[in-house]
């Protein structure tokens, strides 16, 4: 025998001799309080797991609440956008993939009204008292079912408006949850409904059909019955008990679980398991190793206890993170339906109440007033529902760039000459700058460039104080081969923006403020739209800004050099030109020089009327004058009296030798009379491009054809088409009149249908009538995709030669255009009715 047995066996003596009667009246009381003990443990972890369980109940709940949130704004994206709820099961079928759920379903009253996935409810799934309390407001979590395939699921099943969303799970879920726990070698933590089902186990293999627990139990050997323990768990409370199991005695403990549907969590294990169980031969050993032993213990089951305490720490965390997300979501539809409610009562308010002005009175001048407020009113209207129609685009991913080779200055020209207006209105001091390294044509999507631009002006107008200042700067930052990338700023001394508002800005549904809309108006898209138009052109969108010291929205864009462009110049002759530029604005003088600088033209400025008689009367008379029509002191129009009454000695000479050119933000029309009285020869629009000041340059030193002070006359539609039919197909009788006026002067004949059965018999009538048709795609009885495959059938079987199909239809997205091609139809318009777009149409099918 060892040295090391024998102490061991020496020291295990002498312990055993001293405190063996010590110990045997310890392990005595020990056994009669083990189950306790045991009992108190099984309690501490059953409430453990419970408050687990049900935070994992309201994080399912919460985010089934998000998606039927998500279903809704799909749903009313649908509607604004005219498709109904044809989109829904794309919308279903996004989500269950997003979520992993195995299912969902939508119902109604009377059933299911939209589903997508495996294992989904039966129609009669609506009669079950869980879509009953669902359709009352109460989200419940149902028990686990068996499906055809032997697996077991569970339902969600929460209030969706006037419907009930049903998600479909893994039922093995709540079983995944509890597999964290360990409870000794074979003990379970099991979760049950209200009818004592095993729902969950932490032994997941465990858990593949329905079985209630109470008679896996043997039963009381005494009466033949499930033991008491069970019948102790219908009363609702927490408890303990014992019961056997496969002949083995197990302490078990129950606890009600939070947000269910009278579910209870039980832990249990065998008593022979229990540590208390195997401490007997440790009290032997000594009470020191004991102690150290208890220690130990200690740091081990601490170790244990920990692991589901931080578990449901960061499952709290999860769920507040869940529902301030639900929260802000909410709140920004909410918000988002209340500014569309508004900005779309508002117009119609205003179109329904002219419209009832102008049929009640007798004068003309009061029904043109009113003709202008509802055509104002319309425009606004189209413009939300525009940028509705885009954020749906966005958001579905079906926002596309359509590339056409542009000029740039001029694009900007035409989306100047839009919002010029609006400054004039609230009296803003307007510039634009031009880079003169920008190519002046380029390859990109020059209406959504424009739309970018727009919007940021708009914002710009809304936002900036009477008599502000707004600028539009351009840079060219850099070239590689043909690919440019180019910076636009928009610069403003209006209101500004705080930081924390700035970082809503480019957000959906979002302005800087919940009272931005009631003060100022718009849908809060604008920017957003805006985003995603710059990113898919290569570039970036940022604002800087400070309350009250204005903002600069700025943006990069990458767009394409056209090949072979060209810029404007000034002809032979400029050497003999001397310009005088009078304007009170010193920016405006400071873009002028450098203007002029591109041309290699000579200049001299005046920053006010007096300064320029002064100028004058020194150097002698200039060949060439840009004066500002509104300047403190000597106005525009008095200056220019003045240089013409000394040329013509007294009297206003409009034959002399020089060239007076008047400049203003103000339309020429309200100043061209008294213009024209003292001496001016032409107008130049503020602000001005590079382009305008050459044509006015030129025109000075005798060039022909140069651009007309006044803007060119609309195209003369009258007669062109005469001896021309057409065909159309409208279900709308205020549509056909609309056409019918529009197309009147054109002296064209139109023949009229009501849908497309009608439009199909008519020309099948008749072939040879018709030069071309224009076809509308949602009719009743016939819709155009179906009519136009019968006329194109019609044609194929007697060899005709097809007739031009025009789809008019308020369906623009690119898969309904596609849509209408692939039917047979040569081209497509959108409603409302452009006129210019349908004459570009009938000139170039007739």
């Amino acid at each position: 025998m060892s040295i090391r047995v024998r102490v061991v066996l020496i020291i295990s003596g002498i312990a055993a001799l001293i405190t063996a009667s010590s110990m045997a009246i310890s392990i005595y009381f020990s056994r009669i309080h083990m189950v306790e003990t045991i009992e108190n443990d099984m309690m501490a972890v059953s409430q453990i797991a419970s408050k687990l369980v049900s935070t994992n109940l309201r994080l399912l709940k919460t985010e089934a609440d998000m998606v039927a949130a998500a279903i809704l704004s799909a749903a009313l994206d649908s509607v604004v956008s005219g498709r109904g709820e044809r989109d829904l099961p794309a919308v279903l079928e996004e989500q269950a993939k997003q979520h992993s759920y195995m299912a969902l379903t939508i119902f109604n009253s009377r059933g299911v009204t939209a589903s997508y996935g495996r294992a989904a409810p039966r129609a009669d799934f609506v009669r079950s008292p869980y879509v009953r309390r669902a359709f009352v407001g109460e989200r419940v979590i149902t028990t686990t079912e068996q499906i055809a395939d032997g697996g077991l699921i569970v339902r969600i099943c929460v209030p969706m408006g006037s419907r009930i969303l049903v998600a479909t799970l893994q039922g093995m879920t709540f079983s995944d949850i509890l597999s964290e726990f360990t409870i000794w070698s074979s003990g379970n933590i099991m979760l049950l409904d209200s009818q004592g089902i095993i729902i969950a186990n932490n032994h997941p293999s465990l858990v593949f059909e329905r079985r209630i627990l109470r008679d896996t139990a043997d039963p009381d050997p005494k009466t033949g019955r499930p033991p008491e323990y069970f019948r102790r768990m219908g009363s609702g409370t927490a408890g303990t008990g014992v019961y056997r199991y496969k002949g083995q005695s197990r302490v078990g403990a129950y606890v009600p679980v939070s947000g269910s549907d009278g579910w209870l969590l039980t832990v249990a294990a065998p008593i022979d398991e229990s540590p208390a169980s195997r401490t007997g031969g440790v009290i032997f050993l000594s009470a020191a190793l004991f102690m150290g032993l208890g220690i130990l213990a200690a740091l081990m089951a601490g170790k244990l206890i920990a692991k589901p305490f931080y578990l449901i720490q960061e499952q709290n965390l999860r769920l507040e993170e869940l529902k301030q997300t639900a929260e802000r979501a909410s709140r920004a539809k909410s918000d988002f339906l209340s500014n569309m409610s508004h900005e779309m009562r508002t117009p119609m308010n205003a179109i329904i109440g002219m419209t009832s002005i102008a049929k009640n009175s007798p004068d003309p001048e009061r029904k043109d007033y009113c003709l202008n407020k509802i055509d104002d009113a319309s425009t606004h209207l189209l413009g939300v529902i525009n940028d509705i129609l885009d954020m749906s685009k966005i958001e579905a991913n079906k926002f596309e760039l359509s590339l056409t080779t542009f000029n740039f200055e001029k694009m900007l020209q035409r989306m100047v000459n839009v919002i010029n207006f609006r400054m004039d209105q609230k009296q803003l001091n307007f510039l634009v700058r031009l880079d003169k390294d920008i190519p002046s044509m380029l390859i990109g999507d020059d209406q959504r460039l424009a739309q970018v631009i727009t919007n940021l002006l708009g914002n710009a107008v809304k936002f900036t104080p009477e008599q502000g200042s707004i600028n539009l700067n351009t840079h060219l930052e850099k070239i590689e081969g043909n690919r440019c990338v180019i910076r636009i700023e928009v610069i403003d001394t209006g209101i500004g923006i705080t930081p924390e508002q700035q970082s809503r800005l480019f957000q959906s549904f979002e302005q800087a403020e919940s009272s931005t809309a009631r003060k100022f108006g718009g849908t809060g898209l604008g920017l957003a739209i805006s985003k995603s138009i710059v990113e898919m052109m290569g570039g970036r969108i940022w604002v800087e800004s400070e309350p009250g010291r204005g903002s600069t929205f700025a943006f990069t864009v990458e767009l394409e050099k056209a090949p072979g462009t060209e810029k404007k110049a000034v002809a032979r002759g400029r050497k003999y030109l001397s310009i005088l530029m009078v304007d009170d604005d010193p920016e405006v003088r400071e873009y002028f020089g450098d203007v002029a600088k591109r041309f290699g033209l000579g200049h001299d400025t005046a920053g006010s009327g007096e300064e320029a008689l002064d100028m004058i009367k020194k150097h002698g008379p200039y060949s060439l004058y840009f004066i500002d029509w509104k300047m403190p002191g000597m106005n525009g129009i008095e200056l220019s009296r003045w240089i013409r009454e000394s040329e013509g000695g007294g009297t206003v000479n409009k034959a002399g030798n020089s060239v007076i050119i008047m400049m203003s933000a103000t339309e020429w029309s309200v100043i061209e009379d008294e213009a024209a009285g003292a001496g001016v020869d032409r107008f130049l629009a503020k602000p001005f491009f590079p382009s305008s000041f050459v044509d006015c340059v030129n025109e000075a030193l005798g060039v022909e054809n140069i651009l007309d002070q006044s803007a060119a006359p609309d195209e003369d539609i009258t007669g062109r088409f005469a001896g021309r039919r057409i065909l159309l197909a409208e279900d709308v009788e205020i549509n056909q009149e609309i056409v019918l006026a529009l197309l009147e002067p054109t002296e064209l004949k139109i023949d009229c249908a009501f849908n497309g059965l009608e439009a199909f018999r008519m020309y099948k009538d008749t072939p040879d009538r018709y030069d071309m048709i224009f076809m509308d795609v949602q009719m009743p009885e016939m819709d155009g995709y179906d009519a136009t495959r019968r006329i194109r059938a019609l044609e194929a079987e007697s060899k005709a030669q097809p007739i031009p199909i025009i789809a008019m239809t308020a369906n623009v997205f690119r898969e309904d255009v596609e849509k209408c091609l692939e039917s047979g139809m040569n081209d497509h318009v959108g409603k409302p009715i452009d006129l210019a777009e349908v004459m570009d149409k009938l000139r170039q099918y007739l």
